[in-house]
């Protein structure tokens, strides 16, 4: 079963970008996630945890980050899953 690269890179996207902003206006309302924040900060040149503007530059940071990831993570189970069906088709021929 091969994974469609595109739809796993924005699914991944989605949830990376929502984490993003979930940890950021958790700190904005009540200060949670500083660790976190700071790693964020030191990631993602733009962001800024102290506003809205802030979080959604984080969410579509985070969105493009994520996305980058599942695509490049879909594209290698493909080659990865292509190798092993013509391996088991190679061995079934013999």
């Amino acid at each position: 079963m091969r994974l469609n690269a595109g739809d796993f890179g924005i699914a991944l996207g989605i949830v990376w970008g929502g984490a993003v902003l979930f940890v950021t206006l958790l700190n904005i309302a009540a200060g949670w996630f500083q660790p976190w924040v700071e790693l964020l900060m030191g990631t993602y040149p733009g962001y800024d945890p102290t506003s809205s503007w802030g979080a959604l530059a984080g969410f579509l940071a985070g969105f493009i980050d994520g996305f980058l990831a599942g695509l490049i993570f879909a594209l290698i189970y493909n080659v990865l899953v292509s190798r092993a069906e013509r391996a088991r088709t190679e061995a079934s021929c013999d």
